[in-house]
């Protein structure tokens, strides 16, 4: 993820506010959020799933949002530098969807 993302992650998501510590074990403070991730990739998603194990994905949206007790949906662009206008149509379909599922 680029550095600023993360740096905002690290500077929003603190203590107190995000999760909080009950003994030893962490609490998830927003629970009943929703977060959608739409991410693209220079691979198909064959490639991106096989090969690099959707790292990027699971970071942000198991050991960072859902840490903090946010509920994520993940969507993939696969392919991005071939995007052409005639791929439009089916990228809002997939942006529609996915901001559907936050109501």
């Amino acid at each position: 993820m680029p550095a600023i993302l993360k740096g905002f992650i690290d500077r929003v998501f603190v203590a107190g506010f995000a999760y909080m510590y009950k003994g030893k074990l962490p609490v998830g403070l927003l629970t009943g959020k929703k977060a959608v991730i739409f991410t693209t990739t220079g691979a198909s998603r064959l490639i991106t799933k096989l090969f690099m194990k959707d790292t990027s994905t699971k970071v942000l949206a198991k050991y960072m949002l859902g840490f903090c007790g946010v509920e994520t949906s993940v969507f993939y662009l696969p392919e991005a530098q071939r995007y052409t206008s005639e791929k439009e149509p089916s990228i809002r379909a997939l942006v529609e969807k996915g901001l559907a599922g936050l109501n």
